[in-house]
């Protein structure tokens, strides 16, 4: 019985993986994840997480389009906006050495839009640039 539930579950998840479900890994080893990881973030609004997306100089521009720290108005409503994204869907990865190109598809208020997102390798971890 134990090995019948252990398997079910093993392919319940790796059926959740083949249907695009996605949970956010915590130290991202992939560019993918990274790009994944930063939706994820501003969906549920946690700034201090997306902010370990970018590399520091692409943080400080994309910093000056979300709210400030502290803003909780601020913050509910980014939720509010990106709650009505639907699935990020990565298409294509390019890794070259310590960079990489990722792009996805984004559905957003019934608009489909591709996005295009550079990587560099920081320290070991893939950073959006």
């Amino acid at each position: 019985m134990r090995k019948t539930i252990g398997a079910f579950l093993i392919m319940a998840a790796v059926a959740a993986a083949a249907l695009g479900f996605y949970k956010v890994s915590a130290r991202p080893r992939s560019p993918e994840q990274v790009v994944l990881n930063s939706y994820e973030y501003l969906r549920r609004g946690n700034l201090g997480r997306l902010e370990r997306c970018y590399t520091e100089q692409a943080w400080e521009v994309m910093a000056r389009a979300l709210p400030a720290r502290g803003d909780r108005q601020g913050v509910e409503n980014l939720k509010q906006y990106m709650n009505r994204l639907g699935q990020v869907k990565v298409t294509s990865t390019v890794v070259t050495g310590t960079t990489a190109e990722v792009e996805a598809i984004v559905r957003h208020d019934g608009v489909t839009e591709h996005e295009q997102f550079r990587l560099i390798l920081v320290s070991g971890l893939w950073r959006i640039d």
